[in-house]
């Protein structure tokens, strides 16, 4: 009933007022004791004949005067809903959706400091505009602010509603709350704002809803394919005209500028968008490479300097300036990024089964120190970094043939070999065998693999069910593990449970058994000068971007060893069976197709009898004597009875389209193969398909990403069972950096492997390994770095998560800074808290998707949105208005122009009744006397 007054604390005020006219009416009714006289008993008897007239006109005055003091009452409650007399209820609830993301920090200098656009939105827009306007509305205005950051990560985040918005304290309370709400870290899409705007909409069914979208429009958010859905939600969500309405403000700085076309301005941003390290595990004194990559996004070369800290010890390290390649300064070109690499050696006191989490920070600075110039957001200036250092590097060795394996030439006996000859490593082989008493295969069931950087299977036949469940875990979770085959492997194991189709552990299917088969002799390959084992860096951007192998091979003068890499057996991959899928297979290595050049006899001579020797136009006639000679010697290297083996015509088929020529007589080929001509795009096509056909043989390494983490399979054995990689051969030199880069591969961190502020991390624990496994408890705290001192941790949450099947689950999901988090495995009945197992992680910022400011253009809003709205349910403007279009001011009674005119007639009516009721002499009555004179004797 009150919500139907705009000031209903009037309400009882008016209702004692009401009763004042009806209080003085019976006070004169009161009785007094009666005293006969002759004139009054004749007044009397007058009255007694007129009683009933005189009652009624008596009510009806009092009547009167009640009403006009429930008119003056109403002028102050001010009925909501009332128009003409017709209750028609007007509500209306004002929704902020309030874009408190990364980018909204993008900031600018104003009166001697700088203001960011939430600082912005929160005073000028928030408070300014549509509190105090919607505050001096009429009808019975509500507000609720729903920040993204919020409706992120708490799903069912319910917002409060403040009501009476025109009393200072609920006003205060708003700006309190706004006050509070800290600068965004996180990347939130705007979907998830409109998504809860509809669901508020819906469950409002009787009230009006306004819709106010404070954000700073960039144009990553608002156009192209990603926000196609944004924007189909935004008109879904207006289709319900009538009661809805949506103001979309936008509150970047330069101010977007009413009637104005084109892209506003928006400020330039520099930031890091990565920084990893080259291994997740360390050892004590190992170097670490770290890469660091900085993105310009702006339109403008920027030169900036990189300072590295250790957090741990809030000391900055000066000595890493020296080891940046490329030098510092880095120089950034317009929208582009630069790369560069640094070493840090870490020398914590850690003892034999301690981990240890090395913490670090880059933060860009100028050229000459200082703040980054021209930089509108300072939050993706600084990045962190964490690796764990152990006294030694703990690497699991499963060999299928156990302790046999590690005899001299065995599989395991390389692998240590090379392993702990890595120069300034600090590497140590562990063997399953010797930790399950035996059984290697066991360890698989009782050890925490998480501690291991690194796992190797060679020689594995087949896993348990909880072996392979561990492992699937281990590496969804990060971990790296590599397979080396051998005679022992069941192909027939792989393909259905650790293959399984392209969806398990390894990354290819395996043909039904090796090749040569048993029982037939291996091969033999000879060594003709042509390379053995092929490199597949095409698919890989540069030779720091290809996995082991670009590393292995810096110095380009070393692929000569693959010319004498004799694999004389194999597991071979059916390539019609195996569908990688691209981004997460990669075939790094494969042999050389040593089948008989015959077989490809047929399309090769189809291909050169396609060659344009007819062609009589000039530009063809240059070509001809060049394609005569290639067409001869291709002919004949395929010729019936040929011995050649099929790479060699690769060679040949290669040289045909990248020759260049000379200045003599051999013409550049490549101008051929450059024509628009569809006949020779057409043929060029085909020429490559047939050099690619009989160029590459089987694969023989293989890379794979499972969950976070990698895999490698190595099609042959890691020992000289089945190849003289290890030893025997000019490969052997190469085989050592081949085993330590694979191990580094493995353990070593991706782009994605920090995830960003507000990604919910889960953490699963094999509870069955812990004694009182329901009193397990994860403890997670937050290092917050302190300047020029040691990062301050503090405690950010401790939960007993959820126990399934065995396994404990922890889920965190609101980490809102970005930094290094430490989740610690504690039994909370220990009164020591020493920690079970430790887990590290650190966050960051998204400037890939924050640091762009570039703003949408008024013409995109236009052709997405605008026009395709219902017509006057959405505005989009800058901050200039006043707000004064968010005044509600609805006409009710107590405004109406005939509310005054009955308040006037019945004032008349009143007065008139009162002038009748009173007692008063006409002019021509004498006046009574003072006194009574006696009679004369």
């Amino acid at each position: 009933m009150l919500d139907l007054f705009t000031n209903p604390g009037f309400l009882a005020a008016a209702g004692a007022l009401i009763s004042v006219p009806i209080i003085i009416h019976l006070i004169n009714r009161m009785r007094f004791k009666r005293l006969r006289w002759a004139a009054m008993e004749f007044l009397l008897k007058s009255q007694k004949r007129n009683r009933r007239r005189l009652i009624i006109e008596q009510l009806l005055l009092l009547l009167l005067r009640c009403a006009l003091v429930a008119l003056a009452g109403i002028l102050v409650l001010r009925f909501v809903g009332f128009s003409f007399g017709m209750f028609n209820k007007q509500d209306t609830l004002h929704v902020v959706l309030l874009d408190d993301t990364l980018s909204m920090n993008d900031r600018w200098k104003q009166g001697g400091g700088f203001k960011s656009s939430l600082d912005f939105a929160k005073a000028d827009i928030i408070m300014d505009k549509i509190v105090r306007n919607v505050g001096q509305s009429t009808t019975n205005e509500r507000l609720m602010i729903l920040p993204l950051s919020k409706l992120a990560l708490e799903p069912i985040f319910q917002p409060e509603v403040y009501q009476r918005l025109n009393d200072k304290k609920t006003v205060e309370k708003i700006r309190e709350y706004l006050d509070k709400l800290p600068p965004g870290k996180l990347h939130v899409n705007m979907l998830v704002a409109v998504k809860k705007a509809q669901q508020i909409l819906d469950e409002n069914s009787e009230n009006r809803v306004a819709f106010h979208l404070v954000s700073d429009y960039r144009e990553r958010d608002w156009r192209g394919s990603e926000a196609e859905a944004l924007h189909k939600a935004i008109l879904q969500l207006l289709q319900q005209k009538e009661r809805v309405k949506l103001w979309m403000k936008d509150v970047a700085h330069p101010e977007r500028l009413p009637g104005t076309g084109g892209i506003p301005t928006a400020h330039d941003n520099i930031g890091i968008v990565d920084l990893r390290a080259s291994t997740r595990v360390a050892g004590k004194g190992m170097p670490v490479t770290f890469t660091i990559t900085v993105a310009n996004f702006s339109a403008r070369e920027a030169n900036v300097n990189v300072k590295v800290y250790d957090n741990n010890s809030g000391n900055e390290k000066q000595e890493v300036a020296q080891e940046f390649n490329p030098p510092l300064p880095l120089k950034i070109r317009p929208d582009e990024t630069t790369t560069a690499t640094f070493d840090v050696r870490f020398y914590p006191n850690v003892k034999a089964d301690e981990k240890y989490f090395a913490q670090i920070s880059a933060r860009l600075e100028s050229a000459q120190g200082g703040d980054v110039e021209n930089d509108g957001l300072p939050d993706d200036n600084v990045r962190y970094a964490a690796v764990e250092i152990r006294n030694k590097v703990p690497i699991l060795v499963i060999d299928g043939k156990g302790r046999e394996g590690r005899a001299e030439n065995g599989d395991s006996y390389f692998l240590e070999k090379a392993m702990l000859s890595v120069p300034g490593g600090s590497y140590e082989v562990i063997y399953a065998d010797e930790l399950g008493g035996g059984d290697e295969f066991k360890t698989l069931e009782r050890i925490d693999l998480s501690q291991y950087p690194a796992i190797v299977l060679a020689n594995v036949r087949e896993l348990g069910a909880k072996q392979l469940a561990n492992l699937e875990n281990y590496v969804r979770e990060g971990g790296g593990l590599a397979f080396f085959l051998g005679p022992q492997v069941s192909a027939d194991y792989y393909n259905k449970n650790l293959y399984r189709g392209g969806k398990g552990l390894f990354p290819v299917p395996l043909a039904d058994t090796y090749t040569p088969p048993a029982g037939e002799e291996p091969r033999q390959p000879a060594y003709t000068g042509y390379m053995q084992v092929l490199l597949r860096g095409e698919q890989f951007r540069n030779n720091d971007a290809f996995p082991i192998f670009g590393q292995v091979f810096k110095d380009k003068e070393q692929l000569a060893f693959l010319k004498d890499l004799p694999v004389r057996r194999y597991f071979a991959v059916p390539r019609a069976q195996w569908h990688p899928e691209p981004g997460r297979v990669f075939e790094l290595a494969t042999l050389a197709n040593d089948q008989p050049v015959t077989a490809f006899q047929r399309e090769a001579v189809r291909i050169m009898q396609a060659l344009p020797l007819n062609r009589e136009e000039a530009d063809f006639k240059i070509f001809k004597p060049a394609l005569q000679r290639y067409r001869r010697q291709i002919e004949q290297i395929v010729q019936p009875g040929s011995s050649e083996k099929a790479f060699k015509l690769a060679g040949a088929l290669d040289a045909l389209l990248t020759d260049r020529g000379d200045e003599k007589e051999n013409p550049n080929m490549t101008l051929l193969w450059s024509m628009a001509d569809p006949k020779i795009r057409s043929l060029r096509d085909d020429i490559k398909s047939l050099r690619d056909l009989v160029l590459y043989g089987d694969p023989l390494v293989v890379a794979g990403l499972y969950g976070k983490g990698k895999v490698v399979a190595v099609m042959t054995t890691a020992g000289k069972t089945w190849n003289d990689w290890g030893g025997g051969s000019d490969a052997s030199l190469v085989y050592q950096p081949f085993i330590w880069e694979t191990v580094n591969y493995l353990s070593s961190q991706d782009s994605d492997s920090n995830p960003t502020v507000g990604t919910k991390v889960r953490i699963d624990v094999d509870a069955s390994r812990f004694k009182g496994n329901e009193s397990l408890k994860m403890a997670r705290t937050f290092s917050m770095p302190v300047k020029d001192n040691p990062a301050k941790v503090i405690l950010d949450s401790e939960q007993f998560g959820t126990l399934d099947r065995g396994m404990r689950s922890f889920v965190f999901d609101r980490t809102v800074e970005p930094g290094f988090y430490q989740a610690n495995l504690i039994d909370s009945n220990d009164d020591r808290k020493v920690p079970l197992a430790s887990y590290g992680q650190v966050f960051t910022v998204d400037p890939v998707r924050e640091g762009t400011l570039q703003r949408v253009s008024q013409e995109e809003m236009d052709r997405s949105i605008l026009r395709l709205a219902p017509a006057g349910t959405v505005v989009f403007e800058g901050p200039q208005t006043s707000g004064e279009q968010l005044i509600n001011r609805q006409t009710d009674l107590s405004e109406s122009p005939w509310f005054f005119l009955i308040f006037l007639a019945i004032l008349v009516a009143e007065q008139a009744l009162a002038v009748h009721l009173s007692f008063h002499l006409k002019g021509s009555e004498a006046e009574m006397p003072s006194q009574v004179k006696p009679l004369a004797a």
